[in-house]
């Protein structure tokens, strides 16, 4: 009798499963390895908002006469002859300003995937506490504290 040559209903089977295991946990691995990636950027970018938006902040602050918080998410900083307002938006945080009731100039930093609280423990004390999202690489909290008009 003559051998057939060919692949048997249960070999092609067997070939078919093994081939979607392998294929559902390469996609598996593709995707935890993309949400690795945006976490990464997004760490980097909260660590460069963060540090671009303490450099300034500390500058206004060590120029003001006095601030003040008008709402929560809303810190009001009055220079000599022209006055800060910092908005902490969702995943940003936007300073404008205005001299003499005019619109200077307006910037953001972005703050991805963290909470941001503005206090005034004290009439001439800013703090801020920047807290990341727990899935960032690090659950610590950044404190800003700087004293209004003090250099």
């Amino acid at each position: 009798m003559k051998r057939m040559r060919g692949v048997t209903l249960v070999e092609a089977l067997v070939i078919m499963a093994v081939g979607s295991v392998i294929a559902g946990l390469s996609i598996k691995i593709l995707h935890q390895s993309q949400q690795n990636v945006r976490d990464a950027q997004n760490w980097m970018a909260l660590q460069r908002g963060a540090a671009e938006w303490e450099t300034k902040l500390r500058a206004d602050l060590r120029e003001a006469t006095s601030a003040r918080l008008d709402d929560e998410s809303t810190l009001v900083v009055q220079r000599k002859m022209s006055s800060i307002t910092y908005v902490v938006l969702e995943d940003r945080v936007e300073r404008s300003a205005e001299k003499e009731g005019m619109l200077v100039s307006t910037e953001g930093y972005l703050l991805p995937e963290c909470e941001i609280t503005i206090t005034l423990p004290e009439s001439d004390l800013v703090v801020v506490d920047l807290e990341p999202n727990r899935r960032m690489k690090s659950s610590r909290t950044f404190t800003i504290r700087q004293s209004v008009g003090r250099r």
